[in-house]
């Protein structure tokens, strides 16, 4: 989350923290899958 290319987003006003973790947990957690991916396969 703190690597330089990140940093140009933080310093976005259209851009906050929540928006940095959402892409994190899409990416890492819930391996951008869309609703209709999790809920075929019963969640994440």
């Amino acid at each position: 989350m703190l690597t330089p290319w990140n940093w140009v987003l933080f310093a976005s006003p259209f851009f906050e923290r929540s928006d940095m973790i959402a892409r994190y947990y899409d990416r890492i957690l819930f391996e951008e899958a869309t609703f209709a991916d999790l809920a075929a396969r019963n969640g994440p």
